[in-house]
């Protein structure tokens, strides 16, 4: 019960509410109609000047004007009737028609409104002057026969106004009437006031010389009158090193881009620095004939283009200053700028810039730069038959790609100028050379777009072109920066002895600065230092990213590991190298031990002879070599027979082959000997069966199948012959210990070999 009589007194109060409103709203703020400016013309703050405002279109609808109805009119307090308000012109046609040409203020009914009748016209109307100089008033004295189907129009000319000296407002006018009334009231601005005239000045059309100059001179004005009579119209001084070279002109008729024409007289003055454009005076008539030498200012917002006349030139070179030329604006009139450009001075030259700046990397090839832009500051700044060059920085070669071509199809020669490649000099391919085949009309616009270049591996930094030759032309600009494909790191550098086998090194990461920077099918190899091997194969896995890697496998006798990359990365990828164990021989010196990452998966430029150290992408540390490689202390080093195992100083090795015994003879591998011995793998050699080991100023061979060693070049007799086993050459291990300079001793129980090096 209690919220049934809360909503009960919410309702009573709404509908009390709803009663006080309803008397409120049956009484319109304003009556029905329209007002309306038909145009918005600008004029001037002068009293002496008659001029007109827009004229207003007053609309009522059909039946809603009763007897005594009135609106009363009135200007502004900046604005007077220059000429008496003329009353009223029933029945003439509306304003698309020529019917108030003169400049009077009036009320004017046209006959029919579009297609329609005019309701008014049944309808007595009356205009009052109720003050001369600002109101007047239109009243209905008779509305008995008015139409119910046609809406009212009437027109307020006011083509006679006149301006207060000083004023900046707006020409708006007040229609004022009585809250019952059937004309609408309100505001309507017919004009607006640009205090005094201004003209407009646009030249254009300016040269780029170092001798002669011609401008388009734009004259403009908003509001009517604005250029003065008289001398002295407009002027335009020239700088210092300048002087004006056409010609005087006493009479001269510019027809108008839009209202009236102009009679004006050009003349310089006798420093020829400044010249003068005097307005004589406007065509009433507007065909350049009739009504010459009139004074009298124009009646209209007017345009007029001054064209191919204006000329000056070079008058002493030392006072001209490269860039924009610009003229002090003067005369009498008014002028939107006090000064201008009208030309630019340029010495002959030409500047060297880029566009669309690349990213490329080290070790590849066929790689876009950006555009070399030729651009020369006057016409013929390039001459017929003279050479351009571009050369590139130690370590980029331009791709041979228009060796062949005779000429370069994506050379584009803009504005009229033509040039032709013609060879790379030198013997590196850094320098393009062209000529220039024509000289242009014009400044030109010349491009070299388009071109690859072919990066070292190792390259870092920017590609600067250097711009040369006998045609003048010369600057740097850079086209290009170039970043390493891959990054490669190590998560630690742990210490590796000499002569131990199978210490593990740190996890590599190997990472792609940039999606597909590993090239697809190829292979990617990770070399160790020489004398330094893989003991065993490590674990390539691809932890971030979309790349696919196959076929791990150690190659080069254990000094490089090798895997397939099968495909393009969406991504940049990341793959990790683990399970890292080296074999490090007696001959490796003390410091880290690198990694090289190299490969025609990350390195194209391997084989180009063009530069030197130059097949591997990135490298990093992955262990240290704890101790220096030894020179006179004494290595034990113990073979067994039948056993791929050997000892360097108590520390476990491995071979691929082991010792055995042939003929009363024990047979090792030649390689493992040498290493032994302190031969580095470097200095162990095999061609057409001949095997060399050079050690210090010493120089051993020997020949599979031959009895026959020769030591620095003399022959020592073997009972036996070096022999093939298992792809290792083998020979009786006293002949080769011997001739490294080892003492050896064979235990026959333990059926070890012992040397002492």
């Amino acid at each position: 019960m209690r919220k049934s009589k809360r909503l009960i007194a919410i309702l009573a109060t709404v509908a009390l509410l709803v009663t006080m409103l309803i008397p409120m709203s049956a009484v319109p703020a304003f009556a029905a109609g329209t007002i309306s400016a038909l145009s918005v013309p600008t004029l001037v703050d002068d009293p002496a000047m008659v001029q007109k405002a827009g004229t207003i279109k007053v609309t009522v609808p059909a039946g809603s004007i009763d007897f005594n109805d009135n609106v009363i009119i009135k200007l502004p307090g900046e604005y007077d009737f220059d000429t008496a308000f003329q009353g009223l012109a029933v029945g003439v046609p509306g304003p698309a028609s020529a019917v108030n040409t003169a400049t009077l203020n009036e009320v004017v009914v046209p006959a029919t409104v579009g297609s329609d009748s005019n309701g008014l016209l049944a309808v007595d109307i009356e205009v009052t002057v109720l003050d001369e100089n600002d109101e007047v008033q239109i009243k209905c004295v008779n509305a008995a026969g008015q139409s119910l189907s046609f809406d009212f129009v009437f027109y307020v000319y006011l083509d006679g106004i006149e301006v207060e000296d000083g004023t900046d407002k707006d020409f708006v006018v007040n229609f004022d009437a009585a809250g019952t009334s059937g004309f609408p009231t309100g505001d309507v601005t017919a004009a607006k006031c640009s205090g005094t005239g201004q003209v407009i000045l646009i030249p254009s059309g300016q040269d780029t010389s170092n001798n002669d100059f011609t401008i388009d001179l734009r004259i403009k004005e908003e509001t009517a009158g604005s250029l003065e009579l008289g001398e002295e119209t407009l002027s335009l001084e020239l700088p210092s090193g300048y002087v004006w070279t056409c010609s005087s002109v006493p009479f001269l008729y510019v027809a108008p881009r839009w209202g009236q024409g102009i009679f004006v007289e050009i003349w310089y003055n006798t420093d020829k620095d400044t010249i003068y454009i005097d307005l004589l005076g406007a065509d009433l008539n507007k065909n350049g004939i009739q009504d010459a030498g009139e004074t009298t200012a124009t009646s209209e917002a007017s345009c007029w283009d001054i064209n191919g006349f204006l000329k000056f030139t070079v008058d002493d070179e030392e006072d001209c200053e490269a860039g924009s030329i610009i003229a002090q604006v003067g005369g009498d009139s008014d002028t939107n700028v006090s000064e201008g450009p009208v030309g630019t001075f340029g010495e002959f030259g030409s500047k060297v810039s880029a566009e669309d700046v690349q990213e490329i990397f080290a070790g590849q090839e066929e790689q876009e730069i950006g555009n070399v832009v030729i651009e020369e500051s006057l016409e013929a700044t390039l001459v017929d038959g003279r050479t351009v060059t571009l050369t590139l920085p130690d370590g980029v070669a331009w791709m041979p790609v228009y060796a062949s071509a005779g000429d370069l199809d994506d050379f584009s020669a803009d504005e009229g100028l033509d040039v032709n490649f013609v060879s790379f000099t030198g013997s590196d391919d850094r320098t393009a050379k062209f000529t220039v085949d024509s000289e242009s009309n014009d400044a030109a616009k010349i491009k070299l777009e388009d071109c690859e270049v072919a990066v070292e591996a190792g390259f870092e930094g920017d590609v600067k072109v250097t711009v040369g030759g006998t045609a003048g032309v010369t600057g740097e600009v850079v086209v290009a920066t170039v970043k390493a494909p891959v990054t490669a790191t190590a998560d630690s550098t742990p210490n590796i002895i000499i002569g131990a086998s199978g210490p593990a090194a740190g996890v590599l990461t190997i990472k792609e600065n940039i999606k597909e920077a590993l090239i697809e099918d190829e292979t990617l190899t990770l070399d160790l230092p020489p004398d330094v091997e893989f003991d065993g194969t490590p674990t390539v896995e691809v932890t971030e990213g979309n790349l696919d890697v196959s076929n791990v496998k150690r190659v080069a006798g254990n000094n490089k590991v090798e895997f397939n990359i099968d495909n393009n990365s969406s991504t940049p990828s990341t793959i990790v190298v683990s399970n890292i164990k080296l074999k490090v021989y007696r001959t490796v010196p003390e410091g880290n031990i690198d990694i090289k990452v190299m490969g025609d998966a990350v390195v194209e430029t391997d084989g180009y002879d063009l530069w030197t150290n130059s097949d591997y992408a990135a490298k990093t540390a992955i262990a240290v070599c704890a101790t220096p490689a030894p020179s006179d202390e004494k290595a034990t080093v113990v073979f067994k027979i039948n056993d791929t195992s050997y000892t360097v100083n108590g520390v476990a090795q491995t071979m691929d082959v082991a010792p055995y015994l042939k003929g009363g003879r024990t047979f090792l591998p030649v390689r493992y000997v040498a290493q032994a011995c302190g031969v580095s793998a470097d200095n162990i050699l095999f061609s057409n069966g001949k095997v060399t080991l050079i050690k210090g100023d010493k120089v051993v061979q020997m020949t599979i199948g031959s009895k026959v060693m020769i030591i620095n070049g003399a022959s020592i007799d073997m009972d036996v012959a070096a022999e093939i086993s298992n792809g290792r050459t083998m020979l009786p291990f006293r002949f080769i210990a011997q001739a490294l300079g080892a003492s050896v001793t064979f235990d026959d129980t333990a059926q070890t070999v012992t040397m002492v090096i």
